[in-house]
């Protein structure tokens, strides 16, 4: 809030003139989106930020003071026709007046283009501007950072040692942070000095770890999401235990990447619900094991294809509600297990007891047997001396793929590629499955080709069913 007797709050607020039309579309679009991703926004539109010289701009900014909850910082190597350094000492300006707002500022260093004349390709250097100092800028939002209750943050890790580490009324409620130009980390991190009062969602992209020195987390964080990991997650610096606790995360969501097993087998989340992952399975299974907690949601993606992981996974998982995964196998004993769960009073054989979505891309191996699918649902009765099934599942999506191995002929010395098919689905179990569907169970099991609930009349029954 601008402090009484603001100039800029007695100023009446003029029609703009013909020059300034060219901003309206701009200050419309941000006054109707208060919270902008700047990494995720076109450069172009960052130019309403960088002209805030614009009287009429200023006296909107005042207007609406509840536009300003959030810090949006954009720093980046974009070329920009103008003075900067102006824009940079004027922006900082109105933040001191009007509070909250979002920053940008754009450089370019030696950019070049290539120009294609008569198929050659030639290179020039485009004019660049002068080297500018983004102290003031970087002033003006630390001396704000304490009041933001959303931070977001997309500059170069050039630029982080501006950033003030020794924040102690820190009150943001989501940090977002997001390294601009690279992959490789600055030795300088950026983390509040009391961890007490630390957000309670955290968003970091192309940000590892010890840059943000993930360990300041335990207080409050509750929900993380970290893309675009990259390999020195092997080389976190972690407790003498080994282990980072972060005993109030419930949603840690990480984005598809191959180094994110690494960060996996370094947590303990005693609070956990919600996983998001596609670390490899056997890391997540030691993570739930360690952490004891009762993830109930699960989004997984199995990059290799292990028949046996994600059988003891779910074995740590008894109040998992919702089950997502791809790429997996599942086997007869896999499939048995759910059957023998689904009719058994003995809660020491429970086994995913509360399920309610089962959505699985995956494998069925030669052996499966499709009459464990349909023991998931409450086909017994107390009459025929078994309870009915007490999970209540009310989504089932599964999607078969067809297995592509190689076997050797030793008579034709050769390997040979032999597709493998999902097995056939005998009749009563498809009419048992149509007739849950029809019930209001929202069932759909597909092969590579239709739905195997609905097959095409063309195809043969002696083919594809087996008999009754």
């Amino acid at each position: 809030m601008p402090p009484p007797g603001d100039p800029l709050r007695t100023i009446p607020r003029p029609e703009p003139d013909q020059s300034d039309w060219r901003w309206r579309d701009q200050i419309a679009s941000v006054v109707s989106k208060p919270t902008p991703r700047p990494w995720y926004t076109n450069p172009a539109s960052q130019a309403v930020v960088l002209a805030s010289v614009s009287q009429v701009w200023r006296q909107v900014a005042i207007s609406t003071q509840s536009l300003w909850s959030t810090i949006s910082v954009n720093v980046g190597c974009t070329p920009w026709n103008g003075d900067v350094e102006t824009y940079a000492k004027v922006t900082g300006d109105w933040l001191n007046r009007s509070g909250q707002l979002p920053i940008a500022l754009w450089t370019h260093e030696g950019l070049r283009e290539t120009d294609v004349l008569s198929g050659k390709g030639s290179e020039k250097e485009i004019q660049t501007q002068p080297d500018i100092s983004v102290v003031p800028l970087f002033e003006v939002l630390n001396a704000h950072l304490g009041r933001a209750e959303r931070l977001e943050i997309c500059i170069p890790k050039k630029y982080f040692p501006y950033l003030n580490t020794n924040v102690d009324a820190l009150v943001t409620r989501e940090l977002e942070i997001s390294i601009a130009d690279a992959k490789e980390p600055h030795s300088s991190p950026f983390a509040p000095t009391n961890t007490l009062i630390s957000p309670q969602r955290l968003v970091l992209e192309r940000v590892p770890p010890h840059l943000v020195k993930i360990a300041w987390m335990p207080a409050r964080v509750v929900d993380c999401k970290i893309t675009c990991i990259y390999k020195h997650f092997g080389q976190i610096s972690t407790p003498p235990t080994g282990v980072i606790t972060l005993p109030s995360l419930k949603t840690l969501v990480l984005d598809p990447t191959h180094y994110e097993t690494n960060l996996v087998r370094c947590l303990t989340l005693p609070a956990l619900e919600t996983l998001e992952s596609r670390s490899k399975f056997s890391a997540i299974t030691d993570m739930i094991r360690r952490s004891q907690c009762k993830v109930r949601h699960l989004v997984l993606d199995g990059d290799e294809w292990y028949p046996n992981e994600i059988h003891p996974l779910l074995q740590e998982t008894p109040y998992l509600l919702e089950l997502h995964v791809t790429k997996v196998c599942i086997t007869a004993a896999l499939g048995e297990h759910l059957a023998t769960t689904a009719i058994t009073t003995d809660p020491r054989k429970e086994f995913l007891p509360r399920l309610r979505v089962f959505d699985v891309h995956a494998e069925l191996e030669e052996s499966f047997e499709w009459a464990s699918i349909l023991a998931l649902f409450p086909l017994m009765t107390e009459g025929d001396g078994l309870s009915g099934s007490r999970r209540p599942l009310s989504t089932l999506h599964l999607i078969c793929v067809t297995i592509c191995t190689e076997e050797y002929d030793p008579d034709e010395d050769e390997r040979i590629e032999r597709d493998i098919s999902p097995p056939p689905m005998q009749k009563q179990v498809m009419k048992r499955l149509r007739e849950l569907r029809d019930s209001g169970i929202d069932i759909s099991i597909e092969n590579d080709h239709w739905d195997l609930l609905e097959p095409p009349r063309w195809l043969s029954s002696s083919d594809e069913l087996e008999s009754e």
